[in-house]
């Protein structure tokens, strides 16, 4: 059994383009957000929402198809721009069965933040009003 870990372009010479259909146990994705941050290139909005799904979803319809059947992706995405990333995820052919929300940013260090917010807003620690 091999396994290996790519990074980098996945549509440059080297990426899912070369793999073979049904090939692929797991998909583990961070995708740029689309929010040019920290300026970077790389993390630029490809011209407006419907270019960045669009470019999203031709890499993801690769992920599906070197994709083994049953197989499942895991893909972060940002709160600011995850409902780009859930829609270019179905459009793309795979279906989302669960997501999930961090809720622990750089101000949440070592929960001090939830505190906070609690104090705040009454909020539980489960996110809801007492």
């Amino acid at each position: 059994m091999t396994w290996g870990i790519q990074t980098g372009d996945n549509m440059g010479t080297w990426g899912l383009p070369r793999l073979p259909d049904n090939c692929v146990d797991a998909i583990v994705t961070d995708p740029p957000a689309g929010i040019s941050f920290m300026g970077k290139s790389w993390d630029a909005d490809k011209g407006g929402r419907d270019a960045w799904i669009a470019w999203l979803a031709e890499i993801l319809r690769e992920c599906l198809r070197v994709a083994k059947p049953g197989a499942h992706m895991f893909c972060w995405a940002l709160p600011r721009t995850s409902h780009w990333t859930a829609t270019a995820i179905e459009d793309a052919g795979w279906g989302i069965r669960d997501t999930g929300l961090n809720q622990r940013g750089r101000s949440d260090e070592n929960g001090h933040g939830r505190e906070r917010h609690r104090a705040r807003t009454g909020a539980s620690e489960h996110g809801t009003g007492e």
